[in-house]
């Protein structure tokens, strides 16, 4: 999104985006693309459908969210039984998607894409099939990064004199 913006304000011919684009998206090419090619299936297998539960052998249920407590009250019967939390992220990770979109869009802030990012990030992750704690550090340490943002960009920036760094 604010590529695209910039793109526009600044009048980018439509190589210089597509070259942009493509720099942007060559990484993820270049070390997804061999493993896909190799085998699409097994890819798919283990990097989405173990993870999120649809496997015959799927990753069990644990940590923090929704799911440790549908576990603890036994609506799910064990940790290794189905249950479509991919559902429950859709149907509140999108809504909230959206509204971070259209607010970026009219105030677009490097603040307000930390929180934004931390609360689809928190929600998702709330929704998920497991939660361990070092993803809890992560959404922790994103929320100061983006109260910190923030109240930076809130204050005025200090000047200071080359002699008193100095001192």
């Amino acid at each position: 999104m604010l590529l695209y913006r910039r793109s526009r304000s600044e009048r980018w011919s439509p190589a210089r985006l597509i070259s942009t684009l493509a720099l942007f998206t060559l990484p993820a090419v270049l070390s997804i693309g061999p493993f896909f090619l190799w085998n699409p299936g097994a890819y798919w297998t283990d990097t989405v459908a173990f993870v999120t539960g649809t496997d015959a052998r799927r990753f069990p249920i644990q940590g923090y969210g929704l799911s440790a407590i549908l576990l603890l009250l036994k609506i799910i019967p064990n940790a290794n039984a189905y249950f479509p939390f991919g559902i429950l992220q859709l149907g509140t990770v999108l809504p909230a998607f959206v509204l971070a979109v259209v607010r970026l869009w009219r105030t677009p802030t490097l603040a307000g894409a930390l929180r934004w990012g931390t609360l689809l990030l928190t929600v998702f992750l709330f929704f998920s099939r497991f939660v361990n704690d070092n993803y809890i550090a992560a959404v922790l340490f994103l929320a100061v990064l983006a109260g910190t943002t923030r109240r930076g960009a809130i204050t005025q920036p200090q000047h200071f004199e080359a002699s008193s760094i100095a001192a």
